[in-house]
């Protein structure tokens, strides 16, 4: 027997919409623009330049989530790859004006076809979704096969305090 304290069954639908809600309102107050920074800015391109002497970029679709202010995106386009940005707000605009293409879209909810690039860039951003196994699984359905997936996470406990970011959900 039912307990009547619980109320109605809630329908699937509803329950999506209160995450529609959640992410809306809640996780749209944690954006915040990424500033310049010497360290991102050296550590991309060190990440960048093994992936093009390993894999070469000249030609390949390249997807960065969570583009910032375009740090890699500009990186890309000088190693010849056809690069795709996914940001929000000020950052937004800040590529825009740079003349990237970048689209204001969740990491989590893409809306591209399915193995559309042949690089998803993930770099510190997998702990900013709050169901990351979901994440991920869109970003690798948006991979072409036999392309590559680099995702990279900051560490806890080291002076960056990483940890203590209040938008680092995962």
């Amino acid at each position: 027997m039912r307990d009547p304290l619980s109320g109605p069954p809630a329908h699937p639908l509803d329950r999506y919409a209160r995450l529609h809600a959640f992410i809306e309102q809640r996780l749209a107050a944690d954006l915040y623009p990424e500033l310049a920074d010497a360290g991102h800015a050296r550590v991309t391109a060190d990440v960048l330049q093994r992936i093009d002497e390993k894999w070469g970029l000249r030609g390949k679709r390249v997807l960065d989530v969570g583009c910032g202010q375009g740090v890699a995106l500009e990186l890309f386009v000088q190693y010849g790859a056809i690069a795709t940005g996914l940001t929000f707000g000020e950052d937004l605009e800040v590529c825009q004006r740079k003349g990237f293409d970048v689209r204001a879209m969740d990491m989590s909810f893409l809306d591209f076809p399915p193995e559309t690039f042949d690089l998803v860039y993930a770099r510190h951003v997998l702990e900013h979704s709050f169901f990351p196994y979901f994440t991920l699984d869109g970003l690798c359905a948006v991979l072409k096969r036999g392309g590559m997936l680099y995702a990279e996470v900051p560490s806890p406990d080291t002076s960056a305090n990483h940890q203590r970011n209040p938008n680092h959900y995962s």
